[in-house]
Order: structure tokens, then C-alpha cells, then sequence
């Protein structure tokens, strides 16, 4: 039988520059649940294993009672945003900021 998360109004996951918290207990559910690691999942010539992969872990953590195969089927369909910051590499975290005295040479 197929998991009906049609009910549940998912907000976006979000992937930025700070990365992906996860416990070793998200990372063997999500082994359970595809039978590949998340190394395996993460370098899979197909992107949207990576995008399911790093979905499944926050809604491991949103959904603590949904099993492993209910959180990777609900993963393929939630959307995956990902950070302005990834995108732009040339973005920095966190803005430089000059004293007043670099303009003037005071």
C-alpha cells in the first residue's frame, strides 16, 4: 500500500551554504529505506537522488513518525529550494565590511 501524504502541506526543504544537520540514526533510516547510503545516494549520476536524499533528512526530523519508506516517498514529492548562496558561489555568508578609514585614508 502507498504511503497518502497528500494531506500534509509540506513547506519547501531548504538547502544553503550551512548544510545538512543529521544524526547516524537519519543516515541508517535512510539506508533502510533505499538501501544505499547517503554517499551512495550523493554521488548517483541521477540529481534527483541527491535532491530526495537531502529532503528525506529534514523530514526526518519534521515527521519522527512517519517509517523510513514513508519519508523517502513523501522526499520525491516535497519541493527541494535551494539557498541563493549555493547558487552564486561568488556570494560570501556573511557581508565584508570596510572601517571608514579604507575610503577616506583617514
Amino acid at each position: 500500500m502507498t504511503f497518502d501524504h497528500s494531506s500534509l502541506e509540506e513547506p519547501p526543504v531548504r538547502i544553503d551554504a550551512t548544510g545538512l544537520r543529521m544524526r547516524p540514526s537519519d543516515m541508517r533510516q535512510l539506508t533502510k529505506a533505499t538501501g544505499r547510503t547517503l554517499e551512495q545516494l550523493l554521488q548517483s549520476e541521477e540529481s534527483a537522488d541527491k535532491f530526495q536524499a537531502m529532503a528525506f533528512i529534514e523530514l526526518r526530523r519534521r515527521h519522527p513518525d512517519l517509517n523510513a519508506d514513508e519519508l523517502w516517498e513523501l522526499a520525491g514529492d516535497v519541493e527541494v529550494e535551494m539557498g541563493a548562496d549555493l547558487a552564486d558561489p561568488t556570494v560570501s555568508a556573511q557581508p565584508t565590511i570596510s572601517p571608514p578609514s579604507v575610503g577616506t585614508g583617514a
